[in-house]
């Protein structure tokens, strides 16, 4: 998935990368743009000011119009489709990353948990990044949180869990009140 400041720098990157090709063209072909440019200011300059204003209109429109297509959709990953005796399903990643959070936290143990989903042709591939309480049995808590992940995605929604990854992030204290 491309992040919005990744998204920003290749737009950015794009149109000057486009500015540089052209004006090497220009100078290839034996065309000073510099002169070229002021002439054609200097040239606009002397209408009246309803022709350069609707040319910047439409250049504003067309730029609004690609910086759209530039940050359309961004964020979202495509819902998991298939096919069940009564028409397609569709559910979005962050519906099954939800599901899959409620499920790793009814572990006892876990504290706080980050869902990852990806689709892959053999099943949904899950990656879990969890902060655990201090004094548990690790490797007891990760093969509960990938079991009951596992079987609760199943349950709920019929999907192929191809595999639960699960990376133990932190260890945090228990935020119950001490009695003393």
């Amino acid at each position: 998935m491309v992040r919005a400041y990744d998204r920003v720098i290749l737009v950015v990157l794009s149109l000057v990368f486009l500015t540089l090709s052209l004006l090497a063209f220009a100078l290839a072909w034996g065309w000073n743009p510099a002169e070229q440019v002021f002439h054609w200011l200097d040239y606009i300059a002397r209408f009246d000011g309803a022709r350069p204003l609707a040319a910047g209109i439409i250049l504003l429109l067309l730029s609004l119009y690609i910086l759209r297509l530039a940050v359309r959709d961004m964020g979202t990953a495509p819902p998991l489709a298939w096919e069940s005796q009564l028409g397609q399903v569709h559910i979005s990643m962050s519906v099954l990353e939800s599901l899959i959070r409620r499920s790793a936290q009814d572990v006892v143990g876990v504290q706080d948990v980050e869902a990852r989903v990806r689709a892959r042709s053999e099943g949904v591939g899950i990656l879990l990044s969890l902060k655990v309480l201090p004094d548990v049995n690790i490797p007891a808590v990760v093969e509960a949180v990938q079991a009951g992940v596992k079987d609760y995605l199943k349950q709920t929604t019929g999907l192929e869990i191809a595999d639960v990854q699960v990376k133990v992030r932190s260890l945090v204290r228990d935020r119950k009140p001490r009695v003393e």
